[in-house]
C-alpha cells in the first residue's frame, strides 16, 4: 500500500512537471520567433476578424451577434527611409469579397495616403497576396512599415525556410510601397 501511495505521488509530480514543459511545435514557435528578431523583425501578437467562420461561430446560443477572431502574430519590418506618406491599410483574407480585388477585404476603416481607384497599386497587392507565405490571416501597412499575421507554418521543423518566406515577403511589399510613394511623389512636382 505504500508503494502505491508513493508511486501516485510520483506521478502526479512528474505529470505536473510535464504538463508545464512546452510542446515540441511551442519550441519551435519560440525558436523562430527569437531568430527573427535577431534579424530584425518585429514580433507582436494580433487580433483579426474572422469573416469566413463558420456561422456557429458568429452567434451566440441565445442568438446574440459574435464578432469572430483569429489570433495571430505579426511579423513586421519597418521601412528604412521615411520620405513621403505611406500608406496604411490592413486586409484579412474573405472568401466572398471583391474589393479591392477577390479574396481579400480591406479591414481598415478607412484608407491612408492611397484609394481605392489606384487600379496599378492594388492589382500589384494581389499578385502580392497571393505569393504569402502559408497561414497568412492578414497584410498591413502604415506610415512606420509593412506586416504579414498569421501563424507560423512550422509542420515541418524548417524555421529557416519559413522565416526566409516571410522576410522575402515584407521586402518585396515594403519596396511596393516605396515605390508607391516615390510616384506619388513624382506626380505632386
Amino acid at each position: 500500500m505504500e508503494w502505491v501511495i508513493v508511486f501516485l505521488g510520483v506521478l502526479i509530480a512528474f505529470g505536473g512537471i510535464v504538463y508545464v514543459l512546452p510542446s515540441r511545435i511551442e519550441r519551435l514557435r519560440g525558436k523562430t520567433r527569437l531568430k527573427a528578431r535577431r534579424i530584425g523583425l518585429v514580433i507582436s501578437s494580433a487580433t483579426l476578424a474572422n469573416r469566413d467562420a463558420p456561422s456557429d461561430e458568429k452567434v451566440t446560443a441565445g442568438g446574440k451577434r459574435k464578432n469572430p477572431v483569429r489570433l495571430g502574430f505579426a511579423y513586421s519590418k519597418n521601412y528604412v527611409e521615411h520620405k513621403g506618406n505611406f500608406p496604411s491599410w490592413q486586409m484579412i483574407p474573405h472568401a466572398n469579397s471583391t474589393q479591392p480585388f477577390a479574396g481579400w477585404e480591406i479591414q481598415s476603416d478607412e484608407l491612408r495616403d492611397v484609394r481605392h481607384v489606384d487600379n496599378e497599386y492594388w492589382q500589384a497587392i494581389d499578385g502580392l497576396c497571393k505569393s504569402a507565405p502559408r497561414r497568412c490571416y492578414g497584410i498591413r501597412c502604415d506610415e512606420y512599415g509593412v506586416a504579414w499575421i498569421g501563424v507560423e507554418d512550422l509542420q515541418h521543423g524548417d524555421v529557416d525556410e519559413f522565416l526566409n518566406e516571410v522576410v522575402e515577403f515584407l521586402d518585396r511589399f515594403a519596396a511596393l510601397n516605396v515605390d508607391y510613394v516615390a510616384s506619388q511623389i513624382g506626380l505632386e512636382d
